[in-house]
């Protein structure tokens, strides 16, 4: 029988009316239609409420599970002698993306329903999708899983690539080390995939220290976002409580306050988003590469997997770049009430009064800038405007020094006014003058 009539044969006895593909433990339905266990284990969980009742997919006659549940439904041993008759059909399907005609795909991404390479893979799933892909490794008859990249030489083709030359950066054969690449630093290649395995081995231990410190950082930045939504709360309550007390007066007041809190609450919170949006695109991409790292396998590991994790790096460094020269400027308005008699408004520059033939609240801004650091990934706060001149450090010992001055000043004031300083002036003359006498003696 020639192989043309073996594949329709195939289509027309051995081809399963769910899943499309060829039989697999096929078993035989009451209605005499035959599907895979597994198909009729996928159609009873999507289509049974009770798991005991479901339709063919083929004729939709009512199927009854029977006590044992579908294990006891019986095998269609002639489809399965059928199998072994004319054999097992091989997945020779080749790689969708670098269309290797010597190498069978060896994985499918379900996202992207296509078939991938061994090399391919790496890349596929760094890259191409923003979460984990759906990967699955397909079983094939005819695939090597031990082949390297690339095996045969460009240059001599009956020659495998067994050397690495590091001048390079490329694969070579021993013919190749004696001859364009004589001159050059060269290492066997098992030696380079060691050192491969163990660079990317230490990119785990410092992605996850990486992820552990952007999570702090992450951690700081929403406990600063959750303390802006805090005082603006806690802000808006003691106005209420405040406006209760004389609501004729303090109502247009308030309202007024009411929308600068607010307006100053939005603006707050839309930088602490963009900061939070950008630091999570950071996280997923450590996410993703740590991921990646974790799930290599021993035969994974070829030059395609570093040249991709490196122009991954590359990506994520940027990535790293755009965060940290973020800075959050923080000019958040604050409210607290006070006792009041009759309204009037007082801007003093650092806050504003607002009274009722007393002292009505206070509206503060307290500015500060938080900034992130680029070898930690900490969030530092610092200070700005008048703020940051009061407390300040030289502030403090500015202040002090006035203090010290004006003491000074009032102690010689006392002393030339009281005449106590031509007294001790008059009296170390003498003693002086004493100490002289005596020295000339001598």
């Amino acid at each position: 029988m020639d192989t043309e009539k073996i594949e329709r044969l195939r289509e027309r006895m051995l081809q399963c009316a769910v899943c499309m593909d060829e039989y697999k433990d096929p078993r035989i339905l009451p209605c005499h239609h035959t599907l895979c266990f597994e198909c009729i284990s996928n159609v009873l969980q999507s289509s049974s409420t009770t798991g005991r009742l479901f339709k063919c997919p083929q004729c939709r006659s009512d199927v009854f599970v029977p006590q044992g549940g579908i294990t006891n439904l019986p095998i269609n041993f002639y489809i399965t002698s059928l199998q072994d008759e004319l054999g097992t059909k091989g997945y020779t399907s080749l790689c969708e993306i670098c269309e290797r005609d010597w190498l069978t795909s060896q994985f499918r991404c379900i996202d992207c329903d296509i078939d991938i390479c061994h090399f391919c893979i790496h890349a596929h799933r760094l890259e191409f999708h923003a979460d984990p892909p759906k990967v699955l490794r397909i079983e094939t008859a005819n695939i090597n899983i031990n082949q390297v990249s690339n095996s045969a030489c460009s240059d001599h083709a009956e020659e495998i690539l067994q050397m690495y030359c590091c001048t390079c950066n490329k694969a070579i054969c021993i013919s190749c080390s004696f001859t364009s690449h004589k001159k050059h630093s060269i290492i066997p290649l098992s030696k380079k995939m060691r050192e491969s395995k163990s660079f990317l081995q230490s990119e785990v231990d410092s992605l996850t220290s990486e992820k552990r410190n952007a999570l702090k950082a992450a951690e700081v930045l929403e406990k600063m976002k959750s303390e802006v939504i805090t005082a603006s709360k806690h802000s808006m309550l003691a106005l209420d409580v405040v406006a209760r007390k004389s609501y004729d007066l303090v109502m247009q007041k308030k309202f007024e306050i009411a929308r600068e809190l607010k307006c100053s609450e939005e603006k707050q919170l839309e930088k602490f988003e963009t900061a939070l949006q950008n630091l999570k695109m950071y996280i997923q991409r450590l996410e993703r590469g740590l991921a990646f790292l974790l799930d290599l396998q021993d035969n994974d590991v070829c030059l395609e997997v570093l040249d991709t994790y490196k122009e991954f790096s590359y990506k994520l460094d940027a990535t790293r770049k755009i965060f940290t020269s973020n800075h959050i400027r923080v000019d958040h308005s604050r409210f607290t009430g006070g006792q009041f008699s009759h309204i009037f408004d007082v801007s003093l520059g650092i806050c504003r009064k607002i009274c009722h033939f007393g002292n009505l609240g206070n509206v503060s801004k307290e500015r500060f800038c938080l900034s992130v650091i680029p070898k930690t990934l900490g969030i530092q706060k610092r200070y700005r405007g008048v703020e940051h001149v009061v407390k300040s450090s030289s502030f403090k010992c500015f202040l002090r020094f006035l203090f010290c001055f004006a003491v000074c000043q009032f102690v010689f004031f006392l002393g030339d006014v009281s005449g106590l300083f031509g007294f001790f002036a008059s009296g170390l003359f003498v003693i002086y003058t004493q100490l002289m006498d005596l020295l000339m003696k001598f």
